[in-house]
């Protein structure tokens, strides 16, 4: 895990993750204040929701740049470890979905638990 920016982030608070391609993790963002509160290897959330910026998504196909258009916004369970429930992978393409997808290209908006691993998997129970 890399170092979080406040002391402790306490279990339960609301926060958005996003992939950081720039320093290869996750960036955490507090829902509360939003600004970025740690970066992580690793993430577990619980009563996630996926959220995609429609108009992101249009600029990034247009200047074929990467930007932040996606999170997964849920309540913090901590950094480590595999939640059983979370099995089914989850991902988003911006060049190939409008939204987060599951193995079989169904659109996923919710998940009661979710595990964001060191590979850049989601894992979520759907």
């Amino acid at each position: 895990m890399k170092k979080p920016f406040e002391p402790e982030l306490p279990i339960g608070k609301l926060v958005r993750v996003y992939r950081n391609v720039h320093q290869n993790c996750y960036s955490v963002v507090s829902v509360d204040t939003g600004r970025v509160v740690a970066h992580a290897d690793t993430v577990r959330l619980r009563d996630c929701r996926f959220h995609v910026n429609p108009k992101g998504v249009a600029k990034i196909r247009e200047t074929r740049r990467k930007r932040v258009v996606a999170y997964v916004q849920g309540y913090f369970m901590g950094w480590e470890g595999k939640q059983e429930q979370a099995q089914q992978s989850v991902r988003f393409n911006p060049y190939e979905n409008e939204s987060f997808v599951d193995a079989h290209g169904s659109r996923v908006d919710t998940s009661w638990f979710v595990d964001l691993d060191r590979k850049g998997w989601i894992w979520a129970s759907l």
